[in-house]
């Protein structure tokens, strides 16, 4: 930012807010690191989840909130109270939040704070398939049944505003009280704009979100492991032909069944391929989920797929350069990278994947169409067709001319738009206008 030492007296203070201290650390530790270095002071309210040693390490000052969960309402509740207050006593100049709920509480403590410039990132908005729908049932009318008359007669008489929102309301609340809206696709740009919830002025396209840092997925540094090195660390087996992986969060038994259906069906007629798999469960909710995920479990016990928890684990004592190393060689193993995912949410592995020359096949959701060009990076199938997915995955397999071509060209759309040094200069310079504009007036 070229501004921070010149205004260091106005723009000092900046302080963001999110859920995991783990997930913000990884992804924007070197940001909040740079405005350290630029001479901000950096504050960071999230939940607890490991990162926390990491961030003050860096410099940044961290108050922990109770925020992990989203579902859990009263938690929520109970951390706009602890942010506003917080808020309050720091006098920040910005505060920028992240993300779904805790992005709301986040903006809605900000303008109660009477923050200067409030920033939030937002995505999934999907507007197309009804969804939204399902939130024209006020707040109000949703927490009556899950909080206790006094708690509810409390944020009534605090929050209104909050327990009155319904349907498209929310994005036009949310929308008054930021500065800039940032998105990271040109679906949620289109359809923001078309239902004129955003005003044009506050929306800002960062195309790939937060970016990948490339450094350490760059396959033409020495360092970098080589496909053999890869697969051997990881203790793949050498028989397998090809390896296709996938590394995310599954979140309904819908996902478990298509991940499950696409490695049935592609050892049909690819009996040599096996599977790399990185997988977070604990996401997955309800009856329905639970025997999805027991019959994807089941379907994990064969020798064609591979954990990554079973593989030779670092030990205590493992630097920062090995764990980069391990997570480098994930990518570096696979031939394909191929998502079952009908959430948002699974970007960043498709372009950390892009990074190292790996093509992707995916289903055509908003953030993943950022994250693939479709014909020249990999393939794009409608969200839910998995036999759509199977039939390009196995296209894929049998082409590994075409494949490679795309693993080239994933690298090149990696540089151009994934790049994450790029991306937050984008941001600093997002912050500088808006800074010295509010300031000024």
């Amino acid at each position: 930012m070229t501004s921070a030492t010149e205004n260091a007296a106005k723009i000092y203070r900046l302080v963001y807010v999110g859920r995991s201290s783990a997930q913000l650390e990884r992804d924007y530790g070197d940001r909040l690191a740079r405005l350290i270095n630029e001479g901000f002071e950096v504050h960071l309210l999230c939940g607890d989840d490991g990162g926390i040693p990491q961030l003050r390490a860096r410099g940044v000052i961290v108050k922990p909130i109770p925020v992990l969960h989203s579902r859990n309402i009263a938690g929520l509740i109970g951390a706009y109270f602890i942010v506003q207050a917080y808020l309050i006593e720091q006098e920040p100049v910005l505060v920028h939040a992240m993300n779904g709920a805790v992005g709301t509480l986040g903006v809605l403590a900000a303008a109660a704070a009477d923050v200067d410039v409030i920033v939030l990132s937002a995505d999934g908005h999907d507007f197309e398939k009804g969804r939204v729908k399902k939130r024209l049932k006020s707040l109000g009318a949703q927490l009556e049944a899950r909080l206790p008359q006094v708690v509810r007669e409390n944020i009534e008489a605090r929050l209104p505003q909050l327990l009155a929102l319904k349907g498209l309301s929310y994005y036009r609340l949310i929308s008054l009280l930021v500065d800039k809206y940032l998105v990271s696709n040109e679906h949620d740009l289109r359809m923001l704009q078309e239902l004129q919830l955003v005003p044009y002025h506050k929306l800002e396209m960062l195309v790939g979100g937060d970016g990948v840092d490339l450094t350490k997925f760059n396959v033409k540094d020495d360092a970098f492991p080589t496909r053999e090195q890869a697969r051997q660390a990881l203790g793949l087996p050498r028989a397998w032909r090809n390896i296709i992986g996938f590394r995310g969060t599954l979140y309904s038994a819908a996902e478990c069944d298509d991940l499950r259906e696409c490695i049935e069906e592609v050892e049909r007629t690819h009996p040599t391929t096996g599977w790399l798999l990185d997988l977070d469960t604990s996401a997955l909710r309800g009856l329905a989920a639970r025997r999805a995920l027991f019959r994807l479990q089941a379907q994990l016990q064969r020798d064609r797929v591979h954990l990554l928890e079973d593989a030779p684990r670092p030990t205590v004592a493992t630097s920062a350069k090995q764990r980069e190393f391990e997570e480098a060689s994930f990518y570096r193993a696979l031939d394909l990278f191929v998502s079952p995912r009908r959430t948002h949410g699974a970007a960043r592995q498709v372009m950390e994947a892009a990074a190292t020359e790996v093509a992707a096949i995916a289903y055509h959701i908003a953030d993943m169409s950022a994250a693939i060009e479709h014909g020249q990076t990999g393939e794009l199938v409608d969200c839910g067709d998995v036999g759509g997915l199977v039939a390009a995955t196995r296209a894929a397999l049998d082409d590994p001319a075409r494949r490679q071509l795309y693993g080239k060209r994933a690298v090149a759309l990696a540089m151009r738009r994934f790049n994450r040094q790029h991306i937050e200069d984008q941001i600093f310079r997002i912050y500088d206008t808006v800074l010295e504009t509010n300031l000024n007036n």
